[in-house]
C-alpha cells in the first residue's frame, strides 16, 4: 500500500468526528503458499462512513493468533493508533482467529475487553447454507462429475464449445465449482441446466454413463430445485455485501431468509412450488408426471429446507431477536418510547460492523 495513501487513511481515522472505528482481518495462503494477513478499516469521515484497505503483511513462519496479533499491534504502534478506539473486529471462524485465550479474539480483548470480536457474517451464512442431504447431494455430486469430465481435458472443452455453437446455445463453456467461491454452486448448476441438451449430446458421443441422467425426470427435478435454492442463497449472500451494508441490514437479511424458509415449508405441505420457478417450469413441461414427480421430491425438498433453516439458525441464533432489537434504528417512529430504549448506550446505537 502506497505510504501517502496509508498516511491519508490514518490521518482521517485520527481526525474522525466519531472516535471509534472497526476492523476486518483475514489470513489466507496465496497460490505460492505464502501466508498473508489482510486488514480493512471502517470509520467515519466528514459525516460519511468510509471503508479503506489498511494493511497487507506476510506471515513468515506460523499463522497462530499470537503471530497475527503481533503484526496488528506493531502496525498500531507504528502508526499511532489506539486499541481503545477500536469498537468492532470481524474475522473468519478459524481457531487462530476466534480462540478465546490464545486466538486473536482473546489477545485483542485482553488489551481492551470492550472490543467486540465477531465471526464474519458472510462466512457464517456460507457455512450455514452448505446443508445438502441425501439424494440432493448425490445429484450435485453427479453435476460436478459431469462438469469435470468435460472440462478436465482441453480437447473435450474445445469439442463441447463447438457443439454448443452448432446447437445455438447462449453459452459455450461450463463453470467449475470451488468451495472458497461461495456463489459457484448456484452458477455451476444453472449453467448445466441451460446447456443440458448440449451436455447430453456430448456425453452420448463420448460413451459416458451420464447421459441417462438427463432423461431421468426425478434427477432433473432435483437439479431444478437445487438451481432455485442455490439462486436464493446466492441472492442472500450478495445482499450481505457492499460498502453501504451495515450489521442492521445483515441481520434483517438473515431473519428474512429464515422467514422465507418457514413459509416455503408450509407451501410445500400444500403442494405449492411457485416459489421455485425453475422447478415449477420443469413440472409444468412434464405435466403428465406431475403428481408422482411432486410426491417423490416434495418430502426431500421439505427436509432440505428444514435442515437448512436449522443450520443457518445454528450460526445466527440471535437473528430474529437482533433484527427486532434494531428496529428502533430503522423505524424509530414505530417503537414506543419506553425507558429501556431511551437509556440505551450511544455506542450501541452507532455501532459499525463489517459484513465481509
Amino acid at each position: 500500500m502506497a505510504s501517502d495513501i496509508l498516511s491519508q487513511v490514518i490521518t482521517e481515522i485520527k481526525e474522525s468526528s466519531y472516535s471509534k472505528f472497526s476492523l476486518q482481518f483475514d489470513e489466507s495462503c496465496d497460490v505460492a503458499s505464502c501466508a498473508v494477513l489482510l486488514g480493512f478499516v471502517r470509520y467515519v469521515h466528514q459525516d460519511r462512513i468510509k471503508e479503506e484497505f489498511l494493511l497487507c503483511e506476510n506471515l513468515l513462519t506460523t499463522t497462530k493468533g499470537e503471530d497475527v496479533f503481533n503484526i496488528i499491534n506493531s502496525f498500531f504502534t507504528k502508526n499511532g493508533l489506539d486499541w481503545n478506539s477500536v469498537q468492532q473486529v470481524s474475522v473468519d471462524g478459524a481457531p487462530a482467529m476466534m480462540g478465546g485465550h490464545r486466538g486473536l479474539r482473546g489477545l485483542i480483548q485482553a488489551v481492551n475487553p470492550e472490543i467486540s470480536v465477531d465471526h464474519c457474517i458472510i462466512h457464517r451464512y456460507s457455512l450455514g447454507s452448505k446443508s445438502l442431504p441425501g439424494n440432493l447431494k448425490l445429484v450435485f455430486e453427479d453435476v460436478l462429475k459431469i462438469v469435470n469430465f468435460i472440462k478436465s481435458r482441453d480437447v473435450n472443452s474445445r469439442i463441447f464449445k463447438e457443439l454448443c455453437k452448432e446447437m445455438g446455445e447462449q453459452y459455450q463453456v461450463l463453470l467449475y465449482h470451488t468451495d472458497v467461491r461461495w456463489l459457484s454452486r448456484g452458477k455451476v448448476v444453472h449453467r448445466v441446466i441451460e446447456l443440458r441438451k448440449a451436455i447430453q449430446e456430448f456425453l452420448e458421443q463420448k460413451g459416458s454413463p451420464f447421459p441417462t441422467k438427463f432423461t431421468d425426470k426425478e434427477w432433473l427435478a432435483r437439479l431444478c430445485y437445487l438451481a432455485d435454492i442455490f439462486a436464493e442463497l446466492n441472492s442472500g449472500n450478495l445482499q450481505l455485501q457492499g460498502r453501504n451494508t451495515t450489521v442492521i441490514d445483515a441481520h434483517h437479511t438473515v431473519a428474512a431468509f429464515l422467514g422465507k424458509l418457514r413459509l416455503w415449508i408450509r407451501r410445500l405441505e400444500k403442494g405449492v412450488i411457485a416459489q421455485f420457478p425453475t422447478l415449477d417450469q420443469f413440472i409444468e413441461e412434464n405435466s403428465h408426471d406431475t403428481g408422482s414427480l411432486l410426491q417423490i421430491i416434495n418430502k426431500e425438498m421439505s427436509d432440505n429446507l428444514k435442515e437448512l433453516g436449522t443450520s443457518v439458525y445454528h450460526y445466527f441464533p440471535e437473528s430474529d431477536q437482533k433484527a427486532a432489537g434494531l428496529q428502533w434504528i430503522t423505524h424509530p417512529f414505530s417503537i414506543p418510547a419506553k425507558k429501556e430504549w431511551i437509556t440505551m448506550r450511544a455506542n450501541e446505537a452507532l455501532e459499525i460492523e463489517f459484513q465481509s
